[in-house]
């Protein structure tokens, strides 16, 4: 007894130590997915941020090429040097200053003020920086100096570009230096990286130094350092620099939290401690009854035997009795019996009902799927519409506006004729600018061309359209629909699977709109037409037609495809039941349009014979019975097997 007491306390411990153990390898694999969340979040914003900075460094560089350019034009001057620069400033974004440097030697710079102590510094000359003047003379590359406290104050970054003019001999000289001042501050105000713009994350921007080949953290938020940041790589010119990233309120949860999910497994387990020990213990309280009732059954049969032998004259009745208790045993035997046949007709009747459930979920699943596609599809459309509304109604414009400059360039060209005999120089010039843009050809071209584009924006308008049509999220689940504008829409997003050999024959009757959900009957239809194309190998014919008969509407989709065997005909619309390859259908299709037309108090038929083609027919009601939707008003039409 001793020993199964231990045996049983030891199961009971067993279990404790197991429930805390998966508990805990429960919190730490949501506290690791918690910081995986963390992490990929502040990865993305830093991304952002990186990809801005990055972006508005190329951008403020690039006035040193427009500098460069203005240069080679001047022969090595720029007239109003001041004007010019103070509108790249406003233009490019995020540039302190811009400076010229001929041989090296900072001439120029804009704007002035606050920069005067620059005036005159050799980049050449500067042992200290010019590293990369030298290196850019050398590559003949934009290179990026810095970032590094500048004579006039301030911490900044150089970008400078060597000008080469060429000589009175043709050849390339060294001219100096376009040069790009970028004040760290006002580099990441342009970047969106300055100022109170996050309560969630701190930051951090760095290099590696050139010389030392050590960490330079050039800028961060926050004053104390980064715990355990991520980093993104922003490329510049001749470098990178990292922007790395951290969560003020760290990776992993609160402390507070984590000792609230200790507690709640400690609990746990006592409490799957105290279950285990009850159910364990059951076996042994069992044994003991058990025993206490075989010991009172044999002192009861002791005492039977001695009645059995002191009353021996009793034998008669109890004979009789034991007669009567078993024609009871057969007749409750015979009961039993019945209730067993019963219960195994009920447990046969509850396996169908679960594989009907089964289905219906399936279907249900396939629902929502469809009306979610719907809604995407029209939010797509809805979105696509209203830009392409506004460069519709732009386009049309720019075409009266291109008419009326045609109408102008034309007028002028009549009004001037006389009065440019008298001026040959303005008149060669003018020519000169006409042959080279080609007058003629864009006055031809230009209406075309802007038709051209019109054409195509209808053509995406129809496309937007048709989306919208088949979709139909926009309107109520049941409405009266006109089925046969649903199958065009189907058609028409379909049109790419519809092969160059396949003929596509339209006999639309005349019908009246049907009460139905309108998604799903396009669903039913894109299913049947997409078979249809399937089923044909090479060319063939797809015919789908429609017609009106006493309340119901009959849509027919046939196809002169290789037909569906005899054997599989009556397996077609069970769920997950195809005759295609692996990999190339899941037996949905079919089904689903059986539930969509018989939930609508339609039918769907099947007539097929193989090598010739198949005909799918559907009934559907023209009004919905309220309360009973398995059944339409009107005649229920009698369907060929």
């Amino acid at each position: 007894m001793l020993f199964k007491a231990k045996d049983l306390y030891f199961k009971v411990i067993l279990v404790f130590v197991s429930t805390l153990t998966l508990c805990g390898v429960v919190i730490h694999l949501v506290e690791q997915n918690e910081v995986l969340q963390h992490q990929s979040a502040a990865l993305e914003v830093a991304s952002v941020h990186g990809h801005l900075l990055q972006e508005q460094t190329a951008r403020s560089l690039s006035a040193t090429y427009a500098l460069a350019a203005v240069l080679r034009q001047g022969g090595g001057k720029i007239d109003d040097f001041d004007a010019m620069a103070a509108e790249m400033l406003r233009l490019y974004g995020g540039i302190s200053a811009l400076q010229l440097a001929p041989k090296g030697i900072i001439t120029q710079i804009a704007p002035l003020a606050g920069n005067e102590a620059a005036l005159g510094h050799n980049l050449l000359e500067d042992e200290t920086r010019n590293r990369e003047a030298f290196a850019a003379v050398q590559t003949r590359k934009l290179t990026l100096a810095g970032p590094f406290t500048l004579r006039q104050g301030g911490v900044a970054v150089v970008g400078r570009l060597p000008v080469f003019l060429p000589d009175e001999s043709g050849n390339e000289k060294f001219w100096g230096f376009t040069t790009a001042l970028i004040r760290i501050p006002d580099l990441l105000a342009a970047s969106q990286l300055s100022g109170d713009f996050s309560a969630d994350y701190a930051y951090e921007l760095s290099r590696i130094h050139p010389d030392t080949w050590q960490k330079e953290v050039f800028w961060s938020s926050s004053e104390r350092p980064l715990e355990d940041p991520l980093s993104y790589r922003i490329a510049v010119p001749n470098g990178e620099w990292t922007l790395s990233v951290s969560r003020i309120k760290g990776w992993h949860s609160s402390r507070m939290l984590l000792i609230l999910a200790a507690v709640a497994a400690a609990l746990t387990s006592l409490m799957a401690a105290f279950l285990a020990f009850n159910l364990l213990r059951q076996p042994h309280l069992l044994k003991q009854q058990v025993a206490q009732r075989t010991q009172e059954l044999t002192e009861a049969n002791a005492s039977l035997q001695a009645e059995i032998v002191g009353h021996w004259q009793t034998e008669l009745a109890l004979r009789d009795s034991e007669s009567r208790l078993e024609a009871k045993v057969q007749e409750r035997t015979a009961q039993l019996s019945t209730a067993n046949a019963a219960l195994q007709d009920e447990h046969r009747q509850q396996k169908i009902l679960i594989d009907k459930l089964a289905a219906t979920q399936n279907h249900l699943l396939q629902s929502e799927m469809m009306a979610s596609i719907g809604q995407l599809a029209a939010g797509v459309a809805h979105e696509i519409n209203n830009p392409l509304g506004f460069i519709s109604s732009n386009l049309s414009i720019l075409r009266n506006y291109a008419d009326g400059l045609l109408e102008i360039i034309s007028a002028y060209e009549k009004a001037s004729g006389n009065l440019l005999e008298l001026q040959p120089e303005v008149r060669a010039s003018i020519l000169a600018l006409t042959e080279k843009l080609d007058l003629e050809f864009m006055r031809s071209e230009l209406p075309e061309l802007l038709s051209d584009t019109l054409v195509g924006v209808g053509r995406v308008k129809r496309i937007v359209q048709d989306l919208k049509d088949f979709s139909s999220v926009d309107r109520e689940d049941w409405q009266l629909a006109d089925l046969q504008q649903g199958i065009e829409a189907t058609l028409h997003l379909i049109a790419h699977e519809i092969k160059p050999g396949i003929r596509l024959i339209k006999e639309y009757g005349e019908i009246p709109p049907v009460e139905c959900v309108l998604l799903q009957i396009n669903q039913v239809f894109l299913n049947l037409v997409l078979n249809a194309v399937q089923a044909i190998e090479g060319e063939g014919t797809v015919r789908i037609a429609t017609r009106h008969e006493e309340g119901w509407v009959r849509i027919e989709v046939a196809d002169t495809g290789k037909g569906i065997q005899p054997e599989h005909q009556i397996r077609v619309f069970e769920p997950f039941f195809t005759t295609k390859p692996v990999g190339q259908g899941t037996g949905l299709g079919l089904s689903l349009a059986y539930s969509i037309v018989k939930r609508h108090g339609g039918r769907i038929e099947l007539e097929s014979e193989p090598a010739r083609g198949t005909l799918f027919r559907i009934w559907l009601p023209v009004q919905r019975v309220a309360g009973d939707p398995g059944q339409g008003a009107g005649r229920q039409p009698q369907a060929a097997v």
